[in-house]
Order: structure tokens, then C-alpha cells, then sequence
């Protein structure tokens, strides 16, 4: 894919081809750090752990969202100033922030220090989401500018790895040592990237890519006001989606342990099925973007997920939970990164605020 990169990019071909597979490593570790909260919500709430209560596991999220919102409305500006590698950075000391937020929420005595705990660890999650993949979403689409769909939905493919593979690794943390532990092969994969980022010396290019192979918009003012309105509609659409996903994301776990009667560990491989088709839905629409117009699978996405949801209300047997999880996972799988590589296609100087404040909305 990197044949399609221009003349005058910083990078060459084998450095596009390091930086593809980085990136996607990145994804992927974000991708795990992003839902280990939600799939350690039953084992937080149980009296004999952390014994968080439904109100204090709800409201942990807010800082996650508020610094979510904050760091993808700022993303664009700072993009501009500060160059792709600087925010990716900053995002890798938000994740670390946030292991030992979590740390001490996992191992506290009481359940108001480990509420206390959580909310700083969302808080720092949503810096390093928002910043780490809006840098990952603006890079990628100017490193492979004729396979913008194909490129974004392979990140996004890799990014839900990291979703479905997370509630699995906590059921096993939990049961050889503790959920938290999950932390520490996660920084050593991040620290990992950082390291051959800087040692292949795409680093010390990275910083160009804000004036070369991303172009700028000048007139961006930074408000909705000043949205084209099919980028608007975009992003209000997104923001639609990104409540379904967050309750299925967020809240399965609890409501499947709550109302249908399931054990801990049955919350945890549903989601992991949920995020399982997510992934290989994005991974299935980045092969299909290079043969034909992906946007047709938006016509096909809503109808699955309806369904799933249906089916996740009715069904009250475990194996076919399964299926009503896997039907709404392909009906979330292409939603968003065929709706924001739609966005870049038609309003490309307008990509940057796309990768910001469609993650924004989503949250």
C-alpha cells in the first residue's frame, strides 16, 4: 500500500511500510487498554473486590468523556502547531497515567478510593484515546491517500483486536494472579512502538507530516458552525452510533450478570464476541473498499444492528447471546471508519477535524 503515497512525501516506502505496522500495533494496544474497565465492571462491583456500586461504575465515565471531548476539539489546532509525533507521545504518558490510576483502583481497600481511582484513570484515557487515534486516523489517511478507506479500516480493524482480545485477557489475569496485572505486558507493548519509531527514524520525520502529506485548512475556525454540512451530518450520525456502541461496550458485562442471570465470566466472552465481528467486519471492509464503493455496507449496517439489539433483549440463553452479539458487532464494524474515510474523500482539507471530533462524537 505504499506505492500510493506522493513524490514528495518525508518518508520513504520502506519507512511508510514500518510506520503502516506500527500504527496498527498501536491501534491494537490502544485498542486493549480502551476496554479494560468495562470488562472488569462485574469483578468491580462485587462486594468482595472493589464493591463499586451501578451510580459510582456509571459516573466513572464522565472524565473519560469530558477529556475525550476535550483532547479531540483541541486536536486539530494542536496537530497543526505541534506536529503528529508530539501529541503521540503525549497520548503514551496519558496511557501510563492512566495503568497507575487503574493500579490503584484495582488494588484499593475501600470502594470510594477505588471510585476516586477510576475517574482519574478515565480522565487519563481519554487524553491518550483521543490524541494517540486522531493521530493514527490523520497519518494514515495522508501515508495511503488512494486507499483511504482500505487504510482506516484496517486501523480500526486492529484497534476492536485490542477490544476483543482485552475481556479475555482479564478473565485470565483474574484467575491466575489479579485483573489489574493486565497493565503491564500492555506497557511493554507500547513501550515497545515507541522505541522502533524512534530507532527506524520515522520520528525524526514524523514532524513534517503536518505540512507535506497532510495538507492544512486554513479557514478552519475549530466550531461546528463552520462544518461543511455533509461533514456535520457526519458527525452527528457518529455521534448516534457512538451511544449504541458505548452502552454494548460499557455495559453488557453488568447487564448481562444483572437482568439475564449470567455469571461474571459469561459478560466478559460475549463482549469479546461483540468485539470480534466489529474487528472482522472492519477487517472484511478494508479488503472490499479496495474493490468497491464501501459505502453500499452503510445501507446493509444499521438493519444488522438493529437486530442485534432486538435479539439481545429477547434471547435470555447464553449460546444464543452469542449470536445476537455477533449480528450487532457486524453492524457496528463499518460504520465509522467508512462514514469518516467518506468525510475525507469528499472534504479532504478538511481531514484533521474529521480524525478529532469524529472520535469525539463517537465517545
Amino acid at each position: 500500500m505504499a506505492s500510493d503515497t506522493p513524490a514528495s512525501f518525508p518518508l520513504s516506502e520502506d519507512q511508510v511500510r514500518t510506520a503502516t505496522v506500527l500504527f496498527y500495533s498501536a491501534a491494537l494496544i490502544q485498542g486493549l487498554c480502551q476496554t479494560i474497565i468495562p470488562a472488569a465492571s462485574v469483578i468491580l462491583k462485587l462486594p468482595e473486590y472493589n464493591g463499586l456500586s451501578d451510580r459510582q461504575y456509571g459516573l466513572s465515565f464522565l472524565p473519560l468523556i469530558a477529556t475525550m471531548l476535550l483532547a479531540t476539539s483541541l486536536f486539530p489546532r494542536l496537530f497543526h502547531r505541534f506536529g503528529g509525533a508530539k501529541i503521540f507521545f503525549a497520548g503514551i504518558l496519558a496511557d501510563f497515567l492512566f495503568f497507575a490510576a487503574l493500579w490503584a483502583a484495582g488494588t484499593s481497600a475501600s470502594p470510594g478510593g477505588s471510585f476516586v481511582a477510576l475517574l482519574w484513570a478515565n480522565a487519563f484515557l481519554g487524553f491518550a484515546f483521543g490524541w494517540i487515534v486522531g493521530v493514527l486516523n490523520a497519518v494514515l489517511a495522508g501515508l495511503h491517500p488512494k486507499h483511504c478507506d482500505a487504510a482506516l479500516s484496517g486501523l480500526h480493524g486492529f484497534l476492536v483486536v485490542g477490544f476483543a482480545v482485552s475481556p479475555l485477557w482479564i478473565s485470565w489475569f483474574h484467575g491466575v494472579y489479579h485483573w489489574v496485572g493486565i497493565i503491564f505486558p500492555i506497557a511493554a507493548g507500547m513501550l515497545t512502538v515507541a522505541y522502533v519509531l524512534v530507532r527506524k527514524g520515522i520520528f525524526s520525520q514524523w514532524q513534517k507530516l503536518a505540512s507535506s502529506g497532510l495538507p492544512r485548512h486554513e479557514t478552519f475556525a475549530g466550531t461546528p458552525g463552520d462544518f461543511p454540512p455533509l461533514v456535520a451530518f457526519i458527525l452527528l450520525a457518529l455521534f448516534v452510533y457512538g451511544a449504541v456502541e458505548s452502552v454494548l461496550g460499557n455495559w453488557s458485562s453488568v447487564y448481562l450478570a444483572t437482568d439475564k442471570g449470567l455469571s461474571f465470566r459469561s459478560g466478559p466472552i460475549c463482549l469479546s464476541v461483540f468485539w470480534g465481528a466489529v474487528m472482522l467486519g472492519r477487517l472484511l471492509t478494508g479488503l472490499l473498499a479496495v474493490r468497491m464503493d464501501s459505502r453500499r455496507l452503510l445501507c446493509l449496517a444499521p438493519a444488522l444492528l438493529l437486530g442485534g439489539l432486538i435479539l439481545i433483549v429477547r434471547i435470555r440463553t447464553e449460546a444464543d447471546l452469542y449470536i445476537a452479539f455477533l449480528t450487532a458487532g457486524f453492524g457496528c464494524s463499518c460504520f465509522y471508519p467508512v462514514s469518516v474515510s467518506l468525510g475525507i474523500e469528499t472534504h479532504g482539507a478538511w481531514r484533521d477535524a474529521l480524525s478529532g471530533f469524529g472520535l469525539g462524537a463517537v465517545m
